[in-house]
């Protein structure tokens, strides 16, 4: 799988492939993928209003339902292009500053593992 490579989400600029830089293996395309989906707020998009994570509906409200919140990111995790089975996950919650933590590893299609913290 190849994409446009994303550097800070901005696009990279190499003086290759039309001056822009593909992703190099299935590992950066889905490290990069991961990093958007759990980025965008549910409705943010413009083009697509029901893209995103429901992160003011159901993860930073005042009382949330953690399985809720955990099952939102599983789905996000596991709905990726190019991941085939999330091998751990560990949500973290700080509740005073009202910031959630989320660290996982994943197999993806080729058989490797990828592990992140957002």
């Amino acid at each position: 799988m190849k994409d446009l490579a994303l550097t800070s989400t901005v696009l990279e600029f190499e003086r290759r492939a039309f001056g822009w830089r593909l992703t190099d293996d299935l590992q950066e395309y889905v490290e990069q993928k991961l990093r958007l989906r759990l980025s965008i707020f549910l409705g943010e998009w413009y083009l697509d209003n029901t893209a995103g994570l429901p992160y003011l509906q159901d993860i930073l409200v005042k009382r949330p339902q953690w399985s809720i919140v955990e099952s939102v990111f599983k789905v996000a995790i596991k709905g990726t292009p190019g991941v085939r089975e999330i091998l751990e996950f560990v949500l973290l919650a700080d509740k005073a500053a009202r910031a959630v933590k989320v660290s996982f590893r994943v197999k993806l299609l080729d058989d490797s593992e990828l592990t992140m913290e957002v």
